[in-house]
C-alpha cells in the first residue's frame, strides 16, 4: 500500500513526513539591494509618480564636503524613509545622473512594486545600470533577474556571470547564490567543488544563510557525505548569527537524534524559539510534535492549528500537512476538496511532497476523478527531485502497470533508489528478497520470500 508519509521527518528549509530532505536551500534575490527606502511607503504612489516624471531639480545645493556618491545615496535612503521629498527627489536625480547606488535602489523599487506599479522591465533596465557601474549588489540582484527571467529572458549562463563578478568584489550573498545555481548545474549536473568553494567563500565573509546552507548540505548528503556533526558545527554558526531556520534546523537534529542525543523537550524549545523569530517551518514542526505526541500531550486539533499557521504564510510544508490533516479528518472535519487546494498549493511551489500528496489522490480518485497517468506524472516529477516516497509510490505504480507499462526491473531499480534514502517499506521489501537479486525474482508475486511454494 501507499503510504501517506513515513514517520521518519528529515529536516527541510522549506519536507514532508517522507524521508526526502526537503525544500530548496536558500537563495536571496536581491539581497544588499533593498534598503529603508523599499521597505516602507514613502510617500502616495502619485506623489512619487510625479516625481519620477517631473526628473531631477528639487534638491538641496551640495555641501561644500560631499560624501561619496554611495554614501549619500544611502543617507538620501535613509531620509527618504520618513517621507523626505527633497531626498527622494535627490536620489531620483543621483540615479538619473549615473549613481550605481541610487540607481539599485530605484530599480528595486520598481521590482517590489510597493510605491509604483510593479514593473519587472524597468526594474531590470535600472539594476543592469547599476551592475554595469560596478556596483556588487546590483550585480547579483541582475543575477537573480537573469535567472529567474524577469523583466528578461531566463540565461542561468549570465546569472552565473553577475553572481561571480558579485562573489569577486566579496559580496557574500552573491557567493551564496553563485554557490545554489552551481549546485543545481547545468543540465542537471551539478558542479559540486565549485558550489562548495562558492558557499565557503561567504560563510567565510559571515554570511548566516550560506553558513545554512552549508549545514544543509552535509545534513541531507548532497553532493558530500552526510555528516551530522559537520551539519550541527554549520547550523550553530548560523545560529549565532541569529538566524531562525538554524535554529529550527538545530531542533530536527536534537528530534531525531542526529549528532546530539535525542531530546524532545530540547527539540519543542527549539522549535518555539525559532518560531517566535518568524521562522514558517519551524510552526508545522513542532505540529509534527504535537500530532505525534513527541514531548508533548498528543493533541490533533494544535497540530492541525500549527500546520495551518505556517500554511496560510505560504510554507510548503504546512501546506502538505494541512492537506493530510483534512485527507483524514485529524484535528479538523474531513474534507477531501480542502485537501486537494492545499496540495496543489505546495505543488505549484514545486515542493516534491506536494506533488506526492496530490499524485495520491489521482491515484485513489479521492476528491477527484481517478486518473493513474496524472498520478504517474506527478510521482516521477517528485521522484526526480530525490523524494524516497514519491519514488516507492512510483515502484508500485511501474510494479502493477497502473499509469504506465509494468516494468518490473524500473520497479526494482525505484525501490532501491528509495532504500538508499532510508525509505522503510522500499528497505524493507529489499530485505526480504535475501539472496535473490533479479527483478523479475524479486517482485513476481510467487517468488517472494513467505509466498514460495
Amino acid at each position: 500500500m501507499m503510504r501517506r508519509f513515513s514517520q521518519k521527518v528529515v529536516i527541510s528549509a522549506k519536507a514532508g513526513r517522507g524521508s526526502a530532505k526537503g525544500p530548496t536551500l536558500t537563495r536571496e534575490r536581491g539581497e544588499g539591494v533593498q534598503c529603508a527606502l523599499m521597505r516602507k511607503r514613502i510617500c502616495t504612489v502619485s506623489t512619487l509618480l510625479t516625481l519620477l516624471l517631473a526628473g531631477p531639480g528639487f534638491a538641496e545645493p551640495a555641501p561644500v564636503s560631499r560624501p561619496s556618491p554611495s554614501q549619500e545615496a544611502e543617507a538620501l535612503a535613509i531620509a527618504a524613509a520618513s517621507g523626505d521629498r527633497t531626498a527622494i527627489a535627490r536620489l531620483l536625480d543621483l540615479a538619473h545622473s549615473g549613481n550605481p547606488a541610487a540607481q539599485a535602489r530605484i530599480g528595486w523599487l520598481y521590482y517590489k512594486g510597493e510605491v509604483v506599479r510593479q514593473d519587472f522591465a524597468t526594474a531590470f533596465e535600472w539594476i543592469a545600470r547599476a551592475a554595469k557601474g560596478g556596483d556588487p549588489e546590483a550585480m547579483n540582484a541582475l543575477g537573480h533577474l537573469h535567472q529567474e527571467g524577469l523583466g528578461t529572458s531566463k540565461d542561468r549562463g549570465a546569472a552565473r556571470s553577475w553572481y561571480g563578478r558579485a562573489a569577486q568584489k566579496d559580496f557574500a550573498p552573491a557567493a551564496n547564490n553563485l554557490g545554489l545555481l552551481l549546485l543545481d548545474g547545468e543540465s542537471g549536473k551539478p558542479d559540486v567543488p565549485a558550489a562548495l568553494a562558492a558557499l565557503n567563500r561567504a560563510a567565510a565573509r559571515g554570511h548566516a544563510m550560506a553558513m545554512f546552507n552549508l549545514g544543509r548540505l552535509y545534513d541531507e548528503g548532497r553532493g558530500v557525505p552526510e555528516d551530522s556533526d559537520a551539519a550541527r558545527r554549520w547550523y550553530e554558526r548560523a545560529v549565532e548569527k541569529k538566524l531562525p531556520a538554524a535554529t529550527r534546523a538545530l531542533g530536527r537534529l536534537v528530534e531525531t537524534g542526529r549528532a546530539f542525543a535525542q531530546d524532545f523537550d530540547r527539540a519543542r524549545a527549539l522549535y518555539e524559539e525559532a518560531r517566535a523569530q518568524g521562522d514558517l517551518e519551524a510552526a508545522a514542526r513542532l505540529g509534527l510534535l504535537y500530532e505525534g505526541g513527541r514531548g508533548v500531550q498528543r493533541d490533533a486539533a494544535r497540530a492541525f492549528a500549527l500546520y495551518r499557521e505556517a500554511a496560510q504564510a505560504g510554507n510548503a510544508l504546512g501546506q502538505v500537512l494541512v492537506g493530510w490533516s483534512y485527507h483524514g479528518g485529524a484535528g479538523t472535519s474531513r474534507d477531501l476538496a480542502a485537501a486537494l487546494q492545499w496540495f496543489q498549493r505546495a505543488a505549484g511551489q514545486g515542493y516534491p511532497a506536494g506533488n506526492n500528496a496530490l499524485a495520491s489522490l489521482y491515484a485513489g480518485g479521492l476528491g477527484v476523478k481517478k486518473d493513474e497517468s496524472r498520478a504517474v506524472a506527478l510521482y516521477r516529477e517528485a521522484a526526480d527531485k530525490g523524494y524516497a516516497e514519491a519514488m516507492f509510490n512510483l515502484g508500485i505504480m511501474t510494479e502493477e502497470g497502473r499509469g504506465t507499462a509494468r516494468d518490473l526491473p524500473e520497479a526494482f531499480r525505484l525501490y532501491q533508489a528509495a532504500a538508499e534514502k532510508g525509505h522503510e517499506q522500499a528497505t524493507r521489501i529489499l530485505e526480504r528478497a535475501g539472496r535473490i537479486t533479479r527483478a523479475e525474482d524479486l517482485l513476481d508475486p510467487l517468488k517472494r520470500p513467505g509466498t514460495m511454494r
